[in-house]
């Protein structure tokens, strides 16, 4: 259970919506630097959902900074490179992943959800997490911002952050048509497949 914020708290408010992996980031780092964060997430529960994600560049100086680069690489896929087969399924050419050099596969990788349950690890007990919920309506004052809620409610924080995907409706409702996504008719689905005793650990 997460601390909801008591009344005699004096500290700047921040809401910051989305609970996947950088609203919890910026969760963490907005509560270290003393504000009263509250952690909005969509959903009715935690994603568990989501591909891999390749730790590259900055992001090794942030799991450092944040402390969790045990458990991130205790999680990790153990992706050990990319190898390509013909198709009589026979493997003619391969790219392993290289300790250090920044390739196909990275140093470090790890499952979306499994990085946002590390990161939301982080701040339990400290940000309040509120699930089920969404910013409908926003209006900005000159000392913060009034929000509506999905269940009917108002709310006024000093700060708003909005850390949510590509199609998001908060990102809307401050910018409106000055920000958007433009389609080029292009799809990609994922799907996942059950591990198997033949599988090992080459991205195939």
């Amino acid at each position: 259970m997460t601390r909801a914020r008591s009344e005699d708290d004096t500290r700047p408010t921040v809401l910051v919506t989305g609970g996947s992996v950088g609203g919890p980031a910026q969760a963490w780092a907005l509560h270290r630097a003393g504000f009263a964060v509250t952690l909005m997430e969509r959903a009715p529960r935690m994603r568990e959902a989501g591909q891999n994600i390749d730790i590259r560049d900055a992001g090794h100086a942030v799991l450092d900074a944040m402390g969790v680069r045990a458990e991130v690489k205790a999680a990790s896929t153990g992706e050990v490179g990319i190898r390509y087969y013909d198709h009589h399924g026979a493997p003619y050419a391969e790219l392993p992943m290289i300790e250090g050099a920044d390739g196909p596969t990275a140093e470090l990788e790890i499952l979306r959800g499994s990085l946002s349950e590390i990161l939301l690890r982080l701040t339990e007990g400290e940000v309040e997490h509120r699930y089920g919920n969404h910013v409908t309506a926003l209006d900005q004052t000159s000392d913060g911002v009034e929000v509506q809620l999905a269940d009917g409610s108002r709310e006024r924080y000093d700060l708003l952050v909005v850390a949510e995907g590509r199609n998001s409706t908060t990102r809307d409702l401050v910018f409106g048509d000055e920000v958007g996504t433009i389609s080029r008719g292009l799809y990609i689905a994922y799907g996942t497949i059950e591990r198997t005793a033949a599988d090992d650990d080459w991205w195939r």
